[in-house]
């Protein structure tokens, strides 16, 4: 074999002039079969055509010479496989980022659970062939690097086709770093047949999206952990699936489905079990769960007293938001929701806008058989916005809840209080524009030498957008228009406008965090921002330019003012019947800055018309500056006077995922972008909750751990980055 590979490399290098992808340096261990794009003596490769052939042949040798331990796919490539990839016990399968191997398209496999990589037993048989979920044994098997992808394929109805990784009683298995898409059923599933036996499995670091069943899925295991991976997109099953086992961890896990489309899936996390053995050392924490149809679900499928087996999980430090309930046969009708599952223990978490409960313990028709007796501990948690209740016990017969120091925020329906629980705003860390009333920064910017148009809200980018051949900002002569189109009495807006200006040149986003200051908001004329302002109406109770611009000719204004200001004493107020304009002096070509505080109630942001903000311009003479909201969306629009207009818009909400959950504090709070920072207020969430050794800590995902926000007298956190 040695002369094989010594060939092969020889290849290589009389070969880098035709082509420089394969770098030879990396193909010189010796324990290592390397399978690349080129065809050469003694080599392994893929074409494109059947390349499971090349690689079970590579997979085989190893097997076979104790001397080699690792087939590795050499990118930039991609293989293309009809059949399956067989690998043996104490074999490692490694790819570069730039491998990707895929399922040919409609292969039109007819045999439920083919997995695309699967076993070959010690026998020479495979797994999948035998029984419902397999037969054999396999271990010591590492896969990681590359990309997977189970392509387009039709499936028959009520048929698991097409598995992307499937083991049958497997032990000490890795998979990692991966990148695993498009499965008809599931994306990793382990089949631990001997209830007893300890697996060692470890999924991690692996991204995994568009699952047409679990994306991993453990089945009777023991001593398992699944931890970072980001879980996308399961199409009816859950994120993470664990069926009776024992000694296991799930943390660190990104698991959600888009909120811009109709959730789909069961929960993110499913511990359960049909029969009375024991699930027992179960711990999950660290996990971001949103847009699922339940978030962390603990059940038992079966009608049976299982308190003496079912119990003892611990829930903690997790975030889950706007978890939905769209299928109304699940009964998923919590963010936490649990039956079945005895003492229980749910700390230290955050559920914020679930459509549902926050926890729900929901027996849905089994309570004649599982007994009494059930307790479920629940503490130091913030659970707020929630549609129904903070806490809903839907069997109070055979289940009881410990509840004491949570907060219960705004949820629609009242929870039952056991022990210093709470009701207060936590005042996270981030600002969602989704349906909220109130004051928003909003900033608009275009730059015409990057053609780029930007919305920011709140502080935070939420468009961005380039629009190539635009060039400049059309100019005209109409007047500029604040809270209506163009002077006219329609699209007029129903709200607060306070501390507006223009500026001939597009602020950066330390410029506009700057204005925005945490929320506070700060004057333009205090931030020292004033190169290329071009207007700046701080509406103190006049319409007054403080340039002086805009003041000797001012046409009139309907507008009046209100003392709820965000900024100063007074702001403009606008209730559809007011607006105010002036005459043309504006005319920026190169770049543009909008920036003002908008304030609207709920009414207002259910009214789906348009609500003008700035204008200046007819939108039919493609030459118009245009700032607006409709609904919860800020939209900025402008036409360049040679009949282009383009819009970008902001999204009604942030990304889920840079949403930020930290409690605000004076005293400083914790920002992975900034460190240590410190807030104009202090959430009253901050050292409200109580550990076991009756410290002082934060409610929410963040309490206890180095993360906490402090408190005036917190002398427990470093000025260093939490490790």
């Amino acid at each position: 074999m040695k002369n094989k590979i010594a060939i092969f490399i020889m290849f290589l290098v009389s070969y880098s002039v035709a082509t420089s992808k394969i770098d030879t340096k990396d193909l010189l261990n010796k324990d290592t079969l390397y399978i690349t794009n080129i065809e050469g003596n003694g080599s392994y490769y893929c074409d494109g055509i059947s390349d499971q052939i090349e690689i079970n042949r590579a997979l085989d040798r190893v097997a076979k010479d104790k001397s080699l331990t690792t087939v590795y796919l050499k990118g930039p490539m991609s293989c293309v496989i009809d059949e399956p990839i067989l690998i043996s016990s104490n074999t490692i399968l490694r790819g570069d980022k730039t491998v990707k191997v895929q399922l040919k398209d409609n292969v039109e496999w007819n045999m439920p659970n083919k997995p695309m990589i699967g076993q070959k037993n010690p026998n020479g048989t495979v797994a999948w062939k035998i029984g419902k979920y397999g037969s054999g044994t396999i271990s010591n098997v590492e896969i990681s690097g590359f990309e997977l992808s189970g392509g387009i394929q039709k499936e028959p109805t009520g048929q698991y086709f097409v598995m992307l990784i499937s083991f049958y009683d497997p032990s000490f298995i890795k998979i990692h770093d991966m990148n695993l898409h498009d499965s008809k059923g599931d994306i990793i599933r382990f089949y631990g047949s001997n209830v007893g036996k300890s697996h060692d499995l470890e999924v991690y670091n692996n991204i995994i999206k568009n699952s047409g069943h679990e994306g991993i899925y453990f089945i009777y295991p023991n001593n398992i952990k699944a931890y970072n991976n980001k879980i996308y997109a399961t199409r009816t099953n859950s994120g993470i699936r664990v069926s009776t086992g024992s000694n296991f961890s799930i943390y660190g896990n990104i698991i959600g489905n888009s909120l811009k489309k109709r959730s789909s899936g069961y929960a993110g996390i499913l511990i359960g079990s049909s029969s009375p053995t024991p699930i027992g050392k179960a711990d999950i924490y660290n996990n971001y769960i949103y847009g699922k149809n339940g978030g962390i679900v603990l059940e038992a499928r079966s009608g049976f007293d299982s308190k003496s087996s079912l119990k003892d999980v611990h829930i903690h430090h997790n975030i889950l938001y706007k978890i939905a309930n769209y299928n109304s046969n699940s009964y998923l009708n919590g963010a936490i929701r649990i039956n079945g599952f005895h003492n229980t223990l749910i700390e230290y978490n955050t559920i914020d806008s679930s459509q549902k409960d926050g926890i729900v313990y929901d027996e849905h028709g089994r309570e004649d058989k599982r007994g009494t007796g059930y307790k479920t501990i629940v503490r130091n948690n913030i659970i707020s916005n929630c549609i129904g209740s903070a806490i809903s016990n839907l069997n109070p017969d055979i289940h009881t809840f410990n509840s004491k120091y949570n907060d219960f925020f705004n949820n629609g329906v009242k929870s039952d209080d056991n022990i210093n629980n709470y009701n207060i705003e936590p005042l996270y860390t981030h600002h969602k524009l989704k349906e909220t009333s109130g004051w928003h920064h909003v900033v608009a910017t275009y730059d015409s030498s990057t053609e780029r148009f930007k919305i920011y809200v709140d502080g935070a980018e939420r468009a961005n957008q380039k629009f190539l051949g635009f060039g400049t900002i059309g100019t005209n002569n109409n007047d500029i228009s604040i809270g209506s189109y163009r002077g006219l009495n329609y699209f007029q807006l129903d709200g607060l406008l306070d501390d507006m200006a223009v500026w001939n040149r597009a602020l950066n986003s330390k410029e506009v965090l700057s204005l925005w200051n945490n929320g506070d908001g700060k004057r333009v004329d205090d931030s020292n921002l004033t190169r290329g302002l071009e207007a700046y109406w701080q509406m103190e109770n006049n319409w007054l330019d403080t340039l002086n611009n805009y003041n000797s000719n001012q046409d009139w204004s309907t507008a009046t003012f209100t003392t709820n200001a965000k900024v100063g004493n007074y702001s403009g107020l606008f209730n559809k019947n007011a607006h105010t304009f002036f005459p043309n002096r504006l005319s920026p070509s190169l770049a543009l800055t909008i920036s003002v505080w908008v304030y609207r109630d709920k009414k207002s942001i259910e009214d789906k018309d348009i609500q003008t903000i700035f204008n200046k311009g007819a939108e039919e003479n493609n030459n118009h500056i245009w700032l607006y909201a409709k609904g919860n969306r800020i939209y900025f629009e402008l036409g360049n006077g040679n009949g282009v207009r383009h819009s970008i818009s902001s999204l009604g909400e942030l990304n889920p995922e840079e949403l930020d959950f930290h409690l605000k504090s004076k005293y400083g709070r914790w920002s992975s972008k900034k460190g240590w920072i410190k807030d104009s207020v202090t959430s009253l969430l901050i050292d409200k909750g109580e550990s076991k050794l009756h410290k002082k800590v934060n409610l929410g995902a963040y309490g206890d751990t180095p993360e906490e926000s402090k408190g005036e007298l917190d002398n427990n956190l470093s000025s260093k980055a939490p490790q």
